[in-house]
């Protein structure tokens, strides 16, 4: 269905920057096809000569038999392009950017009105379809451009990181979409840097790297060649370990050796044998401290069915936690500087055991000239919290001015 053969592009003449360098890859019909790239690797570049934004250096791209440089209309006619970024008239309605947009294709406007209703339902808009685009959410104008993309039914569907943003609910989403068009009989071309997102649509994937395709092959193949190589190697961080737990690491099934020596750093006695990790088949090699290691740790190598992701879901969580810690921080702080000037203190009780927060007005005056005091309580979240005592007291000197409960909207007074 789409046939690419030695594609060149070249910025700026022929001593210019070239971005792509001979990339050559074929869709069968009806397939899903991934693209992979770290970014600046020539995704874009590639979308845009495909899509006949851009002529390319050098090259053949052929579209069901059609020459993209002799016959760039009828190519045009197969394709449906969803780009990464697409930019909406934010005063029309999601309805009236289909219409606006079916006319360049000449779609009858009874027609064109049959199939943007068919496709705003279809995709979960038909509630928004007299909404101005500037109220839609970024889910929803994804959605909404490639109901964009799908007006002239097209065979073809070339889509540029369509994941890009959303939410892992939104993800699914447009997985199952995909899949969908995929059956009903569409050619896709899918252009991303998220592999796990290649790894459960596509059956074949091109990688392109610095303009030049890296491999092209079917997903199965490509993933078995790049969890095979060297071993990985899990560092467990622990105190009070024996040599009795050594043996009992190397015992695990697929475990192929453990470093039982003493690493850098490490107290306590030293272990009175090590073990040396063993490739299949292969004769022990001797290992020593690993770097960067913590006191405690040894040296385990994974099995073949765990290696790749635990690493990366460790790091990831890791940073992920790193980052609230960070934010919990930033915000304490933050409490604790302000509520020294304008009244930001502690209070007690709070959701599931945290501390609650209580915002103290500024004092004002009651009818009959007698000083109020007011202050909000609520949970970490915002959430206000009701019926709960708050002492007031004076800031400069700590007197105690009495005790009242929360209100139901958490208000004290």
């Amino acid at each position: 269905m789409i046939e690419v053969e030695g594609l060149t592009k070249v910025y700026g003449g022929s001593k210019g920057a070239k971005a792509l360098d001979g990339v050559s890859f074929t869709v069968p019909k009806q397939g899903i096809f991934g693209f992979l790239g770290p970014n600046g690797a020539g995704k874009t570049t590639t979308i845009r000569i495909l899509s006949t934004v851009l002529a390319p250096t050098a090259g053949t791209i052929r579209i069901d038999g059609h020459d993209l440089r002799e016959d760039p209309l009828a190519v045009k006619e197969k394709l449906g392009l969803m780009p990464d970024e697409v930019l909406f008239y934010p005063t029309l309605t999601g309805e009236q950017h289909l219409l606006y947009y079916a006319s360049f294709y000449g779609i009858p406007r009874a027609e064109a009105k049959a199939r943007a209703t068919k496709y705003l339902d279809q995709f979960g808009l038909g509630d928004a379809r007299t909404k101005k685009v500037k109220a839609y959410s970024h889910g929803m104008k994804k959605r909404l451009a490639l109901a964009q993309c799908l007006l002239h039914d097209p065979e073809v569907l070339i889509m540029d990181e369509p994941a890009n943003g959303l939410d892992p609910q939104g993800m699914r989403y447009f997985r199952d979409l995909i899949r969908f068009l995929n059956k009903e009989g569409k050619t896709i071309f899918l252009s991303s840097h998220m592999l796990a997102e290649v790894e459960q649509l596509c059956e074949r994937v091109g990688i392109i790297d610095r303009g030049r395709m890296v491999a092209v092959d079917a997903i199965q193949t490509l993933s078995a060649r790049l969890t095979s190589g060297a071993p990985i190697v899990l560092h467990v961080a622990a105190g009070g370990v024996t040599d009795d737990i050594v043996r009992a690491l190397a015992a695990i099934p697929g475990v192929e050796g453990v470093d039982g020596r003493r690493l850098r750093g490490e107290q306590g006695p030293r272990p009175g044998g090590s073990t040396a990790t063993r490739a299949a088949g292969g004769a022990a090699e001797p290992r020593g401290p690993v770097p960067h290691a913590h006191p405690g740790e040894r040296a385990v190598t994974l099995p073949p069915f765990l290696r790749g992701a635990p690493t990366i879901a460790r790091q990831e969580f890791l940073g992920n936690l790193k980052s609230v810690r960070m934010i919990i921080m930033v915000s304490l702080l933050s409490l604790t500087v302000v509520g020294g000037a304008y009244g930001l203190s502690a209070g007690t009780g709070g959701f599931s055991n945290l501390p609650s927060l209580v915002l103290w007005t500024h004092p004002s005056f009651a009818p009959n000239g007698s000083h109020v005091a007011v202050a909000w309580l609520s949970d970490p979240f915002g959430a206000p919290l009701t019926n709960r005592q708050v002492e007031f007291s004076e800031q400069m000197d700590g007197a105690a001015l009495g005790r009242v409960r929360t209100d139901g909207d958490g208000f004290a007074r």
